[in-house]
């Protein structure tokens, strides 16, 4: 583009000299003015090679620096196959550093509830040994022995399902409970409803908090 500007300044050099020339010999005629526009686009066309014009127009010169020159290389000198390889290595290596993890967790857990199964065999033993001894009711065995399986369950992350008597079932978490027996409701008694508990049900919660049950409760139900 500097080029066309340099062949129109030329051109009106050129043009203002001839023009002087002209008016001492009296006026400008029209093949004077279609000489000047000739002579530009012959002075544009010899200081211009062919294409340059075109470049100068369409692409700025940042522009053509960018496209001209091919992508840079990777900074550590790795192709893009090989930078590929070594990232599929490395998620390969984490997956394995995470799975170990996993290993270990899960064996500690189980270490866990072997531990707390040895320590309530080992309260029955003993609670049954001083009840040999006479030491200790009946009802205080059993009580003692109830301590130390609720201890033990919640040791482990688990919980006891509240389910009660008289409790609506579709209130009922699904999952939560099993119907061992269903009955009409006599008078005074909801139909629908938990006649009795039968066995208390256990779940674990997630991260997230929802209810995962491990044994769910047993009951007895009036039938709707």
């Amino acid at each position: 583009m500097l080029n066309w500007i340099s062949s129109l300044i030329s051109a009106i050099i050129l043009l203002a000299t001839a023009a002087a020339l002209e008016t001492s010999t009296g006026g400008l005629s029209a093949w004077f003015y279609a000489g000047a526009f000739i002579l530009w686009v012959l002075l544009g066309y010899l200081l211009n090679t062919e294409g340059t014009f075109a470049e100068d127009v369409s692409t700025p010169e940042n522009d053509r620096s960018t496209t001209d020159h091919p992508p840079l290389p990777p900074t550590d000198g790795a192709t893009p196959i090989e930078a590929v390889h070594q990232l599929v290595k490395e998620l390969a290596q984490k997956e394995e550093q995470v799975k170990n993890l996993h290993a270990k967790i899960s064996e500690k857990d189980f270490r866990r509830s072997l531990s707390r199964l040895a320590s309530i065999n080992e309260t029955l033993h003993f609670t049954l040994k001083i009840r040999g001894e006479g030491k200790i009711s009946d009802a205080i065995a059993v009580d003692q022995l109830r301590m130390e399986i609720e201890s033990a369950i919640s040791d482990l992350g688990l919980e006891f399902d509240a389910i009660v008597p008289g409790q609506t079932i579709a209130e009922l978490a699904a999952g939560s409970f099993v119907v061992v027996k269903a009955e009409e409701a006599p008078a005074g008694a909801k139909p629908g409803t938990v006649k009795e508990v039968l066995n208390i049900g256990l779940y674990a919660r997630d991260e997230a908090g929802k209810k995962h049950f491990i044994s769910p409760s047993k009951i007895n139900v009036y039938k709707l």
